[in-house]
């Protein structure tokens, strides 16, 4: 018997992509940080709704990434939190960002 087959991560590239020719790079940005928060509490980090509400110093212990990148990475999601439209170069950064939090924290 053939086992089932994960559509997921298909479902994910569709979603992205609908996004992305659409323009809405608001919308794509919010869901990838949305997307981090849940993989951060996986990690056993909470976070409050506001990133600005933790503490630099006390989140790099936890996670292992250095101060500047953190301040940086906090930075570019409260922008996008806060914003009503983001041009893409942003929304590239902040995946840029993302990307490296995950390869280098933990």
């Amino acid at each position: 018997m053939k086992a089932p087959e994960n559509h997921s991560l298909e479902f994910i590239e569709t979603i992205g992509k609908l996004y992305f020719q659409q323009e809405d790079h608001t919308g794509l940005a919010r869901k990838k940080i949305t997307f981090f928060r849940e993989y951060l509490r996986t990690k056993g980090i909470p976070l409050p709704e506001k990133f600005s509400q933790i503490s630099i110093g006390q989140f790099s212990a936890k996670s292992g990434l250095e101060e500047k990148k953190t301040k940086s990475l906090f930075g570019m999601i409260e922008k996008i939190e806060n914003a009503s439209r983001i041009p893409e170069s942003d929304l590239v950064r902040l995946n840029k960002e993302i990307e490296e939090f995950k390869k280098e924290a933990f």
